[in-house]
């Protein structure tokens, strides 16, 4: 019934006018629903196919227009230069002996750009490590010579045990690194010490000189000695290396990589074994003093010993202030270079020069004679001070061989006189005197052969005849070095000829092996006049050691053959009236200095040597045996070259898997 009842209604509802009517407005709307619904698709469409296409085209023009301006943009922040310094030349001896080393070790650095937070952890790391006052010194220096994103050392030359310690726990230490470096070792201590010198931290002051290109990824600089003399040398050139970084600052892949050049090795004309015979020696007699060695062929330096000496390994890596302070105040002056720096009165020690001077003007002739009674008094003031020869009963009748052989000073007050200041300085000049010798050492001393110009420029004041007397017998204004005396002695070994004198023989490439000569200028040789004055001065020298009245003839000389010497007493202090007083009543530091210069052997010499002692006595009693000795030691070692060792090659940083290069 209900089914009939809605068929009903439905019918009734086609068949009524005003429903036909409403059903045909409600599809209208139905219809121009969907065409606006249909316009608004197309738009969005339209809209996000746009969009699409922008953003298609801005892909295009970031990936393949700009691809190479952004490639490199990356590039840029991941890709880093690094400086890889060179490997530092090493030094040897005439037969090879290495004087310096390259050792490896391995110093903790921290880059405080990649640590989160560096003082911390450094604090945490000196805890550790037990830093004390110098260690926080050295690493605050450093630290204010680098950069914020340079390495900073924290602590060098690692033990084994610091090494295990940091690599395993480096992960918790941001910005730390245990890098590989090369430490500066010198095997033989204080033995070289004044010779090759050391290197140690580059300062501000040095880095205003340097080419930061080269020096950019270097700490050290040679200081001293041969270090600092041929530091160009021993550098090298630093190489660079560019490598692309993770985030974490290790290397994914080295791009491009230019090797360092390492620095070339020297080879010098240094005997150790001499240097060391030098050494042994005046450590035992416990003489402050010097010994310098000269090869009179060629001016090769075979050695040069100050003593006491120090050991350059403690300013390597920054001396201790504790240390330093005991080296400098010492009262023996360690780290003073006695043999370069030293001025001491060469005394009679000229008196050979001296006479070569009389005889190359023709002041003397061999066989004339003056007579010594003991003292001299300036003919032009009898009444005047007398100027005393050291044996006050005289020598006698005295001529140039004998005047040397017995060292008679008032022979030596005559000639002087007569030749004038102006020509003794013109002459002993010739000889080295009163300016540098041009070691290849720096800061050497120029002595003093004064003058009347020198003695107005000094002190204001004019030259007296009184002057001239005691210049002498060198005595009075005149100083030398004891490099000095030892050049002058070459200079009579070799008869007048003269070469420069030098340490550095040869050049060694460490990459080739090649070795290169070091030419040294050969000097004008000394005037003279007189063809027999070399004979009757070499003669005399022979006889110092070996005549009946020379003055170095008690010495004993266990050689096979002769040598040729000349003692010297300097005195360090003098009374008035010449007045004389024991040794042994004299305080120390008022003693006579020692000398002794010697050429050896006589006929065609190899070495010349010369020898100061502080404060010791006469030349011919202490410095003259001690001489001897060091030739006894010298001439019984065999000297054969030996080939030096291969030069180490520089081991390059890797990554290792905790971060730090090892």
């Amino acid at each position: 019934m209900a089914i009939l009842t809605t068929k009903k209604t439905r019918q009734s509802e086609k068949t009524t006018p005003g429903g036909q009517n409403g059903h045909q407005a409600k599809r209208g709307q139905e219809i121009h629903n969907r065409l606006l619904f249909s316009r608004r698709v197309v738009v969005v469409l339209a809209g996000v196919i746009a969009g699409i296409a922008g953003l298609l085209a801005r892909a295009h023009y970031l990936q393949v227009s700009q691809h190479n301006y952004y490639r490199t943009r990356s590039r840029k922040n991941r890709v880093k230069l690094q400086v890889i310094p060179p490997l530092r030349g090493n030094i040897f001896d005439r037969n090879g002996v290495a004087l310096s080393e390259n050792i490896l070790s391995y110093d903790l650095v921290v880059n405080r750009a990649k640590s989160n937070n560096p003082d911390a952890l450094v604090k945490q790391v000196a805890d550790y490590m037990r830093f004390d006052e110098e260690d926080w010194a050295r690493y605050t220096a450093d630290k204010k010579k680098k950069n914020y994103n340079q390495d900073v050392v924290v602590r060098s030359d690692l033990s084994e045990d610091e090494i295990h310690h940091f690599v395993v726990d480096l992960h918790r230490f941001s910005g730390f690194e245990v890098v590989p470096s090369y430490k500066r070792y010198y095997p033989h201590g204080d033995l070289t010490a004044h010779v090759v010198g050391y290197i140690n931290n580059i300062n501000k002051k040095d880095l205003d000189k340097l080419d930061p290109r080269e020096y950019s990824g270097t700490n050290k600089i040679g200081r001293t000695g041969i270090e600092k003399q041929y530091e160009k040398q021993l550098h090298g050139q630093a190489g660079f290396r560019q490598a692309e970084m993770s985030r974490t600052g290790k290397v994914v892949r080295v791009l491009e990589q230019i090797d360092p050049v390492p620095g070339q090795d020297l080879y010098l004309g240094l005997d150790l074994n001499l240097q060391r015979a030098i050494r042994d020696i005046l450590e035992a007699e416990e003489y402050n003093g010097a010994g310098v060695a000269i090869d009179p062929r060629n001016g090769e330096m075979l050695a040069m010993y100050s003593n006491p000496s120090f050991d350059a390994n403690l300013f390597v890596n920054g001396i201790s202030h504790k240390d330093y302070s005991e080296l400098r105040n010492s009262p023996r002056k360690n780290l003073f270079n006695r043999a370069l720096n030293g001025n001491y009165s060469p005394a009679s020690t000229i008196k050979p020069m001296m006479a070569l001077a009389a005889l190359h003007d023709y002041l003397v002739t061999p066989d004339m004679t003056i007579d010594c009674n003991g003292s001299y008094r300036i003919p032009e003031y009898e009444n005047t001070k007398r100027f005393f020869c050291w044996k006050r009963s005289g020598h006698g009748n005295m001529n140039a061989a004998n005047s040397v052989i017995q060292s008679c000073d008032v022979y030596y007050y005559n000639i002087g006189k007569e030749l004038g200041i102006a020509r003794i300085h013109a002459y002993l000049s010739q000889f080295g005197l009163g300016k540098k010798t041009g070691v290849d050492l720096p800061n050497e001393s120029t002595g003093i052969l004064p003058d009347k110009t020198w003695k107005q420029q000094k002190y204001g004041k004019s030259w007296f005849i009184g002057d001239t007397i005691n210049a002498s017998i060198g005595q009075g204004y005149m100083l030398s070095t004891p490099l000095q005396m030892a050049y002058f002695s070459a200079v009579l070994g070799a008869r007048g000829k003269r070469f420069h004198p030098h340490f550095v023989t040869h050049y060694r490439n460490p990459l080739t092996g090649e070795r290169e000569k070091k030419s040294w200028p050969r000097l004008t040789a000394v005037s003279q006049n007189n063809p027999h004055a070399w004979d009757i001065i070499d003669q005399a020298m022979i006889e110092v050691m070996t005549g009946k009245h020379g003055t170095a003839r008690k010495v004993k000389v266990n050689l096979p053959f002769k040598i040729a010497g000349k003692t010297g007493t300097a005195q360090v202090f003098s009374f008035r009236n010449n007045k004389r007083i024991k040794k042994e009543d004299l305080a120390k530091e008022l003693r006579d200095n020692s000398v002794f210069v010697t050429y050896a052997p006589a006929d065609k010499p190899v070495i010349a040597l010369a020898v100061i002692l502080e404060n010791a006595g006469g030349g011919s009693e202490i410095a003259a045996p001690i001489a001897v000795s060091m030739l006894e030691r010298y001439f019984s070692q065999p000297r054969k070259n030996k080939t030096a060792p291969e030069p180490t090659k520089p081991v390059q940083p890797q990554s290792n898997a905790h971060g730090g290069r090892v």
